[in-house]
């Protein structure tokens, strides 16, 4: 799902991306013409930026040992090659990126952790560089955490559309802007475009653990990839130590299903708060007069009826709220709460009652090309037109609170539609036999709904551990959560089936 990381923990897995897009959407020039310079000895572009890729020289066989440099003070980095095409023995090849940060007690190191932050589309580079304020202590110390630019990403071949993906005011969604940004990612990002797909990506993964000459290694991912580490586990089970998918996606969902249920998430989730500070589950609350909450919401919600222009606003509205719903951990109910309260005894735009000053999400490390590469073409959003088209009429139906950004995000997929790779069906998960697998996920989690976590169960033969709370992404939050993640992985003990924790 296209999403905003805000976390403390993972780069992206987080208010919808489109919140922002849609909420500074202005009427931009022509599509395409930002060109991104790419630096690499097997991928070239030629005058207009269009990609291309020369038949790899020699057979691929095993990949070369991992070269190391000194990064980032005290990470160490590193480029691997490895075929676009798995099926094609003479493929050209991909640049992939690699950042590894040390186990600090290797007297004691287990061995290598794999982190995806999630999107599809996010670097692992943010995690990496964090690792020591990001994920608990005993990890840190027993672990080599390697993070992987998927394939068409920021830093591994990024897929070139050739729009400013941080301009997001040059963003529209309108049928011909996005039928045209389908048509230049194809021509400029060439064949790339057939080979970015999650099967492709895990199998980069088990690459690189074979580049790092890891006979085993672990996995934890966030959000997507959650879904990525089921896909490895499925694939490749016999070289997992542990696997640990924290809110991740639930592959039967794919189509159209992850964005009716996540969009349900969001007004379940915000009537949950709202009820929490109305019967003083949340407290203190400083939104809590005394009447019914969901009453007084919609009553600062009504700042943006009757204009195009309030509308607009109200996205961003939307989105402010959303980030803050997923960020319960650090801070966000309560900066919510003063808002809203703020806001119900103003007459300005109630957006500006927000004091944003003291929260510090986690920066954002998606790009939109990838995003919509790895979406559309591994069919996590359909491609069928018609099929879009309905979702501009059942996303906001599903969140009649969240309305704005739910029909700018049912338009945006459209993009889907006019995909030029098309849909590349992937292998179905299933419980691996070998490697354990914990899934964690919270109850109002507004990004990837419990319930995708409750299916995993059956689908990946893992254990659940559920946390009662609204953030999206568990793992290294210093919530109850981290004492069983950090048991699981160093010492492979599984918490018991059913485990409800709080706090």
């Amino acid at each position: 799902m296209i999403r905003r990381r805000t976390l403390p923990l993972t780069a992206l897995l987080a208010a919808v991306l489109v919140t922002a897009l849609i909420s500074t959407v202005a009427q931009p020039a022509s599509a395409a013409t930002t060109k991104r310079k790419v630096r690499s000895k097997v991928v070239a572009q030629d005058v207009n930026g269009v990609y291309q890729f020369p038949k790899h020289a020699t057979r691929w066989k095993e990949p070369a040992p991992v070269l190391f440099r000194g990064c980032f003070e005290v990470l160490e980095c590193a480029i691997v090659e490895a075929p676009m095409n798995y099926a094609d023995p003479f493929s050209p090849a991909l640049e992939l990126s690699v950042v590894r940060h040390r186990a600090t007690d290797p007297a004691r190191r287990i061995g290598a952790l794999f982190v995806n932050p999630g999107g599809p589309g996010a670097s692992a580079n943010g995690l990496i560089r964090g690792a020591e304020r990001i994920f608990p202590a005993e990890v840190v110390a027993r672990f080599d955490i390697i993070g992987l630019d998927p394939r068409g990403t920021t830093n591994s071949a990024p897929v070139s559309c050739g729009i400013d993906p941080l301009d997001l005011d040059t963003i529209r969604t309108d049928n011909q802007y996005l039928k045209a940004i389908a048509a230049a990612c194809g021509k400029r990002s060439g064949q790339l475009l057939k080979y970015i797909d999650s099967e492709s990506s895990v199998r980069d993964h088990d690459w690189v653990r074979r580049a790092l000459g890891e006979s085993q290694i672990n996995f934890l991912g966030f959000s997507y990839g959650g879904y990525l580490g089921a896909l490895y586990a499925t694939l490749f089970p016999t070289t997992l130590r542990a696997v640990v998918l924290d809110s991740g996606l639930d592959h039967t969902q794919f189509g159209t299903g992850l964005l009716e249920a996540g969009y349900a998430a969001n007004e379940r989730s915000l009537i949950a708060f709202l009820r929490q500070c109305q019967d003083g589950t949340y407290t203190p609350c400083s939104f809590n007069n005394g009447t019914d909450l969901v009453s007084r919401y919609d009553q600062v919600l009504s700042y943006y009826g009757g204009s195009r222009s309030r509308e607009t606003r109200r996205s961003r509205f939307e989105g402010t709220v959303e980030r803050l719903l997923e960020s319960q951990s650090i801070g966000g109910w309560k900066i919510l709460a003063d808002g809203l309260a703020a806001a119900a005894n103003s007459t300005d735009d109630p957006y500006n009652a927000f004091d944003l000053r003291s929260f510090a999400p986690r920066a954002d490390y998606e790009v939109l090309e990838s995003i919509f590469a790895y979406q559309c073409h591994d069919g996590l959003v359909t491609q069928n037109q018609a099929e879009l088209a309905t979702l501009t009429t059942r996303l906001p139906a599903a969140a009649p609170h969240f309305q704005v950004n739910a029909k700018g995000s049912a338009e945006l997929y459209k993009i889907c539609g006019y995909w030029p790779a098309k849909t590349r069906p992937q292998p179905v998960i299933r419980p691996n036999g070998v490697a354990p697998v914990l899934l964690v996920g919270a109850t109002l989690d507004l990004i990837t709904p419990i319930e995708w976590q409750q299916s995993m169960v059956a689908t990946t033969g893992g254990t659940l551990l559920t946390r009662v709370g609204a953030d999206h992404g568990q793992v290294g939050r210093g919530t109850c959560v981290d004492p069983y993640a950090v048991d699981f992985l160093v010492n492979l003990v599984l918490p018991a089936p059913g485990i409800v924790c709080t706090g």
